[in-house]
């Protein structure tokens, strides 16, 4: 690998005009400014993640996979005086597609993030990230998500396409160990499941 930092420290300024490492055919450039350390007050940041194979990626978290195409995956962050973050992201593959944006307060519980995505198979992006057997079909999805009570709550329903199937999820995900605080709940409509290829008992309900 090849690692590259410039940067410069000036009392609690810390300025960092280019990180840059290399691994492989990944490569991974980020900047920022903090300009009241230890706060992250006023401060900004910037990430790219890029490279020729997302397989590499997948190994490296345990997944041993076919060739799975290039990929991309932006972070920014930006913090204003009153302790309220912004951040937005953007992840893409030759699968799918994921954009997030959303803003963050000073305590543990204020945050709210806006999600969208897309993309041509949902099975083959689920067996990439070990997710399980799930539909098959071009896909996309958006929705909001705000922390509350230590669980991600859906804010408003999460509207999710995949083929001709339109499904609503409402609920809440919990965050701690065991995923303790998860409920959701799917409304689901599909004019035909046999392309799907959905389980078979969850078929056979739906077409009943």
């Amino acid at each position: 690998f090849e690692l590259h930092l410039r940067g410069r420290r000036d009392g609690p300024l810390l300025q960092l005009d280019e990180a840059r490492l290399a691994y492989a055919d990944a490569s991974l450039v980020a900047e920022g400014s903090l300009p009241r350390l230890p706060t992250f007050a006023g401060g900004r940041f910037a990430a790219t993640l890029q490279g020729a194979d997302l397989r590499r990626l997948l190994q490296l978290l345990g997944r041993e996979v076919g060739t799975a195409g290039p990929f991309t995956a932006e972070l920014s962050v930006s913090a204003s005086d009153d302790g309220r973050d912004r951040l937005t992201a953007r992840v893409e593959t030759a699968h799918a597609a994921l954009r997030v944006r959303g803003v963050a307060g000073p305590d543990a519980d204020a945050l709210r993030l806006e999600v969208e995505g897309e993309g041509g198979d949902l099975r083959t992006v689920a067996e990439l990230w070990g997710l399980g057997r799930l539909p098959r079909g071009a896909f996309d999805l958006t929705g909001a998500l705000v922390r509350e009570d230590g669980v991600l709550r859906l804010d408003g329903p999460m509207a999710v396409s995949v083929g001709d199937a339109d499904a609503s999820l409402e609920g809440a995900i919990g965050l701690g160990a065991g995923a303790v605080g998860t409920a959701l709940s799917v409304e689901l409509t599909v004019p035909d499941p046999a392309p799907l290829e959905l389980p078979r008992m969850l078929a056979r309900t739906v077409a009943e």
